[in-house]
């Protein structure tokens, strides 16, 4: 109970701290935006080239870590068709608002889960998440922009427009760039390294305090059906079915703790946007994240007491 609480209080004290500049307006609406591009473009990339880079993939069972993932997103996806036929025939819930629930579901708050899980398991949980970004994001920006296409936009699915999007991701082209430096062995020059984790001590803060930011109060007078059916979704069945998989595959507890982690915290701040752009329930979608993230407080130690 202890290592939980040490690893979960300094990030909901972030997420507060960020709410409350927000909600005072210390920083004005405007003025979160450059720090959340810079986040994206720089200092969140700087941290996944440093850990790729200096990554013991020796030590990781990378093939049965990867069907962990792909297997507990699949099986995801098997259960949320259905409930969205169910939704849509017995709530009336319209495509874009199934959309953004699909998103809330299936993306994760990559920052949170690095805060979380690097101080659990220290320089491991770095590397694991690391490698869960190199896995999950092309995967999931795939999937999200599909449904978004079939259920809520009105223009047809480029593909195109889909492959330059992965190839472009800055987390993509820093975990590229690692692999290479790892793989090859190349001996960087001091400077470079301790410029990028210069960088990198950075990135955390300033993301978390971002999400706290984000959260929108006045959202959650009212949470009705489709909000609480997608935080259910979210943060119980997907780190359910985590778990699972992991104990199927006999997976170790470093692993075990950083798949169900990903799972288990709440969707990423971008599902917002994509859902903003084409044509999703973009209410809907800011609820969720504003939801999840509260509950996540209470869901995510209870799920850490299983695993540590």
């Amino acid at each position: 109970m202890h290592t939980v609480l040490m690893a979960l209080t300094p990030v909901l004290m972030l997420i507060a701290t960020g709410w409350a500049i927000a909600n005072y307006k210390m920083i004005s609406a405007d003025g979160w935006r450059p720090m959340e591009t810079l986040c994206y473009w720089l200092l969140f990339p700087a941290v996944l080239f440093t850990s790729v880079s200096d990554a013991d993939f020796a030590s990781l069972d990378l093939g049965s870590y990867a069907i962990g993932l792909y297997g507990t997103l699949a099986l995801l996806c098997v259960i949320l068709v259905p409930t969205g036929v169910l939704l849509r025939h017995q709530l009336e819930v319209s495509g874009p608002a199934f959309s953004s629930i699909f998103q809330g579901t299936t993306r994760w708050n990559a920052f949170i889960a690095l805060a979380i899980v690097s101080n659990i398991l220290a320089d491991e949980g770095w590397t694991l998440i690391a490698i869960t970004m190199a896995l999950l994001i092309p995967v999931m920006n795939v999937l999200s922009i599909t449904m978004m296409t079939f259920y809520a936009s009105s223009n047809a699915l480029s593909i195109k427009s889909l492959v330059m999007g992965i190839v472009k991701n800055p987390f993509i082209i820093s975990i590229g760039a690692g692999l290479i430096v790892n793989v090859t062995g190349l001996d960087l020059p001091g400077f470079i390294e301790d410029y990028a984790e210069f960088l990198g001590r950075a990135a955390l803060p300033l993301a978390i305090l971002s999400v706290g930011a984000a959260i929108d109060m006045k959202s959650l007078r009212k949470p009705g059906p489709r909000l609480l059916i997608g935080c259910l979704l979210r943060l119980v069945v997907a780190p359910a079915i985590a778990l699972a998989v992991a104990t199927l595959l006999g997976l170790g507890s470093s692993a075990t703790i950083a798949l169900v982690i990903a799972f288990a915290v709440p969707t990423a701040a971008a599902s917002y946007v994509l859902a903003r752009q084409m044509g999703g329930d973009a209410t809907l979608m800011a609820e969720l994240l504003a939801l999840q993230t509260l509950a996540s407080a209470v869901t995510v130690p209870l799920w850490l007491l299983l695993l540590v």
